[in-house]
């Protein structure tokens, strides 16, 4: 609850959204798994006064909250109903893709998952889900188990390091970086906070970390920026062309290499240099590329290339003596969701499995007073 007089904002203890008053002495809100709460409240003290009840379920709910409900002054409410279970028509599924393009599910429920990626371990996976508050969570591979890694509500794009000891994370309002511990042991860590950032990508121990940093209102000019990991807060233009969209960045797991995708050529194309440099890049893609991921082992780089669907693409590098692209193999369409500002997939240990968010399934939904 905000005061409209001097700002001062409090907390009510409601985990919810899309809270609504109804005169004398309730707040209606949506709860995460479909459900319409109601809990006493005194204008009085400016307190919840007692638990929530239940007041309807099977009600849709959307990406950053939503809900399908609208509450009258004297308390009828306006339900928009979904398949229970569903929270959004932009719930997805997260599933096992293999190298030859066969599908198996994972016990990770159903949710609006906004970015997926896996453990070193191969063991967790940590992810924003849109519909529980915009948060990043960390499921369990095997048993689905899901628990809060963020509780701010502002947080997302995480990326583990390479020891699998911590999630790095961006948090708007405002624009940051934080590193959090896995699991929880005390509070997160500023990295920095200069710069609005849309993907990161953690390097070796010694290294350097990589960012897809954008100037606000300026999404079609992203520039990739690197900081050493003992200098965090004084990340660097790294590759940074005025007027051109560069971003994707993923530092491979020796440390020796970025890969990128750049609108340079007037279109997109991946990319592959040393880090911090010097030398020479190579092109990955041959006619346009996204979303570039290293194997495991850093002998191979994966990416989509353009048009819809797109192929699924591998690459093998090497980089001793110089720097090529040595062999490019299509392993299958890429019938996934995917994104203009970060990687949506990523790979699992030994290189020829991948963890894919299928496309949401768009649900048919009624209003009901």
């Amino acid at each position: 609850m905000v005061s409209l007089n001097d700002g001062t904002i409090e907390e009510l203890g409601i985990v919810g959204s899309n809270p609504q008053f109804v005169a004398p002495d309730r707040i209606v809100y949506g709860a995460p798994g479909n459900l319409v709460m109601s809990a006493p409240f005194s204008l009085r003290s400016r307190t919840v006064t007692g638990p929530g009840e239940r007041v309807a379920d099977g009600v849709w709910q959307g990406g950053g909250g939503a809900v399908g409900v609208a509450a009258s002054r004297n308390g009828v409410l306006a339900i928009q109903t979904g398949a229970i279970d569903v929270f959004s028509n932009r719930a997805r599924d997260v599933v096992v893709v293999t190298e030859k393009g066969m599908v198996r599910p994972t016990a990770l429920p159903r949710r609006e998952w906004d970015q997926v990626r896996v453990s070193p371990d191969g063991k967790r996976v940590a992810g924003a889900i849109l519909d529980l508050q915009r948060d990043v969570w960390i499921s369990e591979l095997q048993s689905g188990l899901t628990e809060r890694l963020t509780t701010d509500s502002v947080s997302a794009k995480p990326a583990w390091t390479l020891d699998g000891q911590a999630v790095a994370y961006t948090r708007n309002a405002p624009d940051e970086v934080r590193l959090q511990s896995w699991p929880r042991n005390g509070g997160s860590t500023l990295i920095f906070d200069k710069a609005r950032v849309a993907e990161i990508s953690p390097g070796p121990v010694g290294g350097y970390w990589a960012f897809v940093v954008s100037p606000k209102g300026k999404t079609a000019d992203s520039d990739i920026w690197i900081a050493r990991d003992d200098f965090l807060p004084t990340p660097r233009p790294f590759v940074a062309t005025a007027g051109v969209l560069e971003g994707f960045p993923r530092v491979s797991p020796n440390g020796r290499l970025l890969a990128y995708a750049s609108r340079e050529a007037g279109q997109d194309n991946v990319y592959v240099q040393p880090i911090p440099g010097p030398g020479a890049r190579a092109r990955d893609s041959v006619d346009g590329g996204f979303e570039p991921a290293w194997s495991p082992d850093g002998t191979a780089l994966f990416y989509r290339t353009l048009g819809n669907p797109g192929t699924f693409m591998r690459a093998t590098i090497s980089d001793r003596p110089g720097l090529e692209v040595t062999r490019r193999d299509s392993l299958f369409p890429f019938v996934y969701s995917k994104s203009g500002n970060f990687v949506t997939y990523d790979v699992l240990p030994g290189g020829r499995e991948f963890l894919m968010l299928k496309q949401p399934q768009v649900e048919q939904r009624d209003a009901v007073i």
